[in-house]
């Protein structure tokens, strides 16, 4: 099975219908098709404004799973995550002292996703990392978040802020003497992220307070299906579609 995460943009009509699909550039062409039929099913919560209900824009992270049936075909599985702003972070540098001294850990930070696009009211609320390297894995993340592309959600057309749960995981990789003669040099590795597939610390983000949310998975369109479509995991919002040129 392959995969493919994606931060998705999504316009949600008053009624909480998905009335647009933006797909990010790197999904391949021939799945664009089927995953916005199936995204296009789901619904949300939309938010309410003076006693009524408005249109919004979020941003879903998801994963798009290209799962082989037995006859041959393919199914494309959507699988949401979560949503909340739209983000695109640069990993942060493993600090040159922790690498050398075999330190890893994972730090959770929270920040606020303001209207004009920054990012404000950043904190560390927990972590899990040896105390002598403790400000400088912080001092990495909060360079990083200070690099952030942030596009807010919108409610009714107007940009709201939104607070932000971040974690980040940092584990070192065997190092090549190459990279390790780098590091004893001060040049600095980037961080590993907690899998080969989460890139970016923005596709972990977790939204706390989103004016947009989703309904209970039963409540969620199935999508378009076939006859030997796979099911989803128990307790996820999926849903599955055929990619009509992976037949």
């Amino acid at each position: 099975m392959r995969e493919y995460h994606a931060r998705v943009a999504l316009d949600v009509d008053a009624e909480g219908k998905v009335s647009s699909v933006l797909l990010p550039p790197e999904v391949p062409s021939v799945l664009v098709a089927a995953a916005r039929e199936t995204i296009s099913h789901w619904r949300f919560k939309p938010p309410v404004r003076d006693g009524r209900a408005v249109t919004a824009r979020t941003w879903a992270t998801t994963v798009l799973q290209v799962v082989p049936q037995p006859s041959g075909d393919y199914r494309l599985r959507v699988v949401f995550q979560s949503n909340g702003p739209g983000m695109a972070c640069p990993a942060p540098r493993y600090p040159v002292e922790a690498a050398v001294g075999g330190s890893q850990g994972n730090l959770v930070m929270e920040a606020t996703a303001q209207p004009d696009g920054s990012l404000a009211d950043i904190e560390m609320v927990s972590h899990q990392l040896k105390r002598a390297y403790t400000s400088a894995f912080e001092k990495s993340v909060r360079t990083a978040l200070a690099q952030c592309q942030v596009s807010p959600e919108l409610v009714d057309g107007k940009p709201v802020a939104t607070r932000m749960r971040l974690p980040f995981v940092f584990k070192l990789h065997r190092l090549s003497a190459q990279e390790f003669s780098a590091i004893r040099n001060g040049a600095g590795v980037g961080s590993e992220p907690a899998d080969d597939d989460a890139a970016s610390p923005a596709d972990q983000a977790v939204a706390l307070n989103s004016p947009v949310q989703p309904l209970e998975p039963a409540s969620w369109g199935a999508g378009v299906t076939g006859e030997g479509a796979p099911q989803p995991p128990a307790g996820s919002h999926s849903s599955n579609a055929t990619p009509n040129a992976m037949r």
